[in-house]
């Protein structure tokens, strides 16, 4: 069974990723892993979409320009597509509906979708789900969506009853078609924090981007382990320092006198696992072991009833807002370089909003006077390439 698992995940990565996190949808941990080897194999996984998901994950084809840079599977031109039934609320019933009303044909707009669907089965409540989970991102985003959904749906309803009506128009033979324009309201989309614990909150994980991520790159240099890197034989009762946030907290107080102690557990982008505080560090700062708080954590690997969890010795806040070191880049000016140089160079910069932090350093007689831009930018292979002409041609 082993060599025939090697052989497909090596000869048909995609395919075999696929039924892998189909076979572990209820384990939110093996699908966050899961997800985490198909971005080493250069395979996207996309949310859910009411066009192309079926009941679980599926393999779906994207255009060249949509593929993932790195990964030996990257030129496959296939993706994975998020199942409806990962999302929470979104049961069988409203599944069948949905796959039965587009036997018919896609849907041709979120208004379409819901004229369409069998709306006993595909209730408010599910459809809000399917809104959040990202399954319309193709009509508009979900913020828009959100609240435009009641006049649609009430729309929808009011359809549905003029057909049901034993009365017909006077002019029912030649009634146009209905219209399945949307008519979205302008308005931007929720912040991308909002958007993303909507994901987790419907999905189980982060979708669209893992702020996790960037938690763990920032305390990069002072971790020692990645939660899925520990280990019951090789990191038993070592020392290590964790970086991740928090996401259960539970209280107790202790028996012998009463005191308060608190239960965590700590989530990076791997894995999740349970920590202990003990009454004399929960004492020393309360507020800090809280829910979305984003920590380091350093304490002994223990194990409980034959499953991982850290004593932890110190606690230590993360300022989410810093900048981690590998999205920080540094343009040199040399002496002498024209203004007009210099503004070409910020214009094109200012066109890349990113994420990357930008210093400048300046050439000044025998000094350097450095300038951390105060817009971030998409510090990409090209964009660095196109500054360095700049600056050599001139």
């Amino acid at each position: 069974m082993a060599y025939w698992t090697a052989y497909v995940k090596a000869h048909y990565p995609v395919e075999y990723m696929t039924a892998l996190m189909s076979v572990e949808a209820g384990d939110t941990d093996k699908v966050t892993i899961a997800i985490g080897e198909c971005e080493k194999l250069g395979i996207k996984v996309l949310p859910p979409d009411v066009n192309e998901s079926l009941t679980d994950f599926t393999v779906i084809d994207i255009p060249e320009t949509d593929r993932l840079p790195e990964g030996r599977a990257k030129d496959t031109g296939k993706a994975i597509r998020f199942g409806l039934q990962a999302i929470k609320n979104v049961g069988s019933s409203a599944i069948t509906a949905i796959l039965d009303a587009r036997k018919k044909g896609d849907f041709l707009s979120f208004t379409d979708f819901l004229n369409r669907v069998d709306m006993q089965k595909v209730n408010k409540k599910v459809a809000e789900s399917l809104i959040k989970a990202g399954a319309f991102d193709r009509w508009g985003n979900r913020a828009q969506l959100m609240k435009a959904l009641p006049v649609i749906r009430d729309n929808a309803v009011k359809i549905l009853k003029g057909k049901s009506s034993s009365q017909e128009s006077l002019f029912s033979s030649i009634s146009s078609p209905l219209d399945t324009t949307d008519h979205l309201p302008d308005i931007p989309e929720f912040p991308l924090d909002e958007k993303l614990k909507m994901e987790k909150d419907l999905l189980g994980i982060y979708l669209t981007d893992n702020p996790v991520k960037k938690i763990v790159r920032i305390a990069a240099n002072q971790i020692t382990h990645k939660i899925n890197q520990l280990d019951s034989t090789l990191h038993l009762n070592q020392m290590v320092t964790l970086a991740g946030v928090i996401s259960r907290v539970k209280l107790v107080n202790t028996k012998k006198n009463n005191s308060k102690m608190a239960f965590i557990t700590l989530e990076d982008d791997t894995k999740t696992i349970d920590c202990v505080v003990f009454p004399k560090l929960y004492a020393e700062q309360p507020l800090l072991w809280a829910e979305d708080q984003a920590m380091i954590i350093k304490g002994k690997v223990d194990n409980r009833e034959d499953k991982l969890q850290i004593i932890v010795e110190t606690g230590t806040p993360i300022d989410t807002k810093a900048t981690p070191v590998d999205m920080i880049h540094e343009i040199f000016i040399k002496s002498g370089t024209p203004k007009e140089v210099m503004q070409k160079i910020s214009e094109l910069l200012k066109s890349q909003p990113g994420e990357h932090q930008i210093n400048i350093a300046i050439e000044s007689g025998n000094n350097l006077k450095r300038i951390t831009l105060p817009y971030k930018v998409d510090y990409n292979s090209a964009l660095e390439k196109a500054v360095a002409k700049m600056l050599h041609d001139w």
